[in-house]
């Protein structure tokens, strides 16, 4: 990861380099009935929006990839109402889904992540969309994907794993995004 103040590497020939701050960062966190979507501008909040998916306008997508075209759409059509181009972005980040167990962290999306995600390797969420929505938004432009604290994040000790049968193993599946920012708050109140 690059250090604060500098721009990431673009090893697959985007012009992430090009950045010099301030940096426009679009989160995308795709839910169970709704697509929520947050612009930054460095760690101000630009623009902040819900959109909801209605029963109906999901009911022919029986399958959860289904709704990519649909999420991406909303994602992409919020970007032209506030006048926002793919191009004027430095990073897109998803909300990161069922992946493998890995340490928490900010991770860049790559082909492994998206195999992972759309073969919803430790089940079907919405949250598996989040990674893929960044890239494809991400290589319309020059920016980079990322997914930061997946919900597979697993920090636990082989303990944890221990389920009381010997040939079951507990899963480590939590929102360790949540988790950490609530962390995070309360350090700096306690401050």
């Amino acid at each position: 990861m690059a250090e604060a103040g500098e721009a990431p590497a673009a090893a697959d020939g985007r012009d992430a380099a090009r950045a010099t701050g301030p940096y426009r960062i679009l989160a995308i966190n795709p839910g169970s009935t709704s697509t929520r979507v947050a612009l930054f501008e460095d760690e101000q909040l630009l623009e902040d929006h819900e959109v909801e998916h209605p029963a109906d306008s999901l009911a022919g997508l029986s399958r959860l990839w289904d709704q990519f075209r649909l999420r991406l759409d909303t994602v992409l059509e919020l970007l032209a109402e506030t006048g926002v181009e793919t191009g004027d972005l430095h990073a897109v980040v998803g909300r990161g889904g069922l992946l493998r167990p890995l340490p928490g962290g900010t991770y860049v999306v790559n082909q492994a992540m998206l195999d992972d995600a759309r073969a919803n390797l430790q089940g079907e969420h919405p949250s598996n969309l989040g990674c893929a929505l960044a890239d494809e938004i991400a290589r319309r432009g020059s920016a980079r994907a990322y997914v930061v604290d997946p919900v597979s994040v697993d920090e636990s000790g082989p303990l944890a794993s221990y389920s009381g049968l010997a040939r079951i193993r507990r899963r480590t599946l939590s929102h360790a995004l949540s988790v950490r920012a609530c962390a995070q708050w309360l350090a700096m109140d306690l401050d």
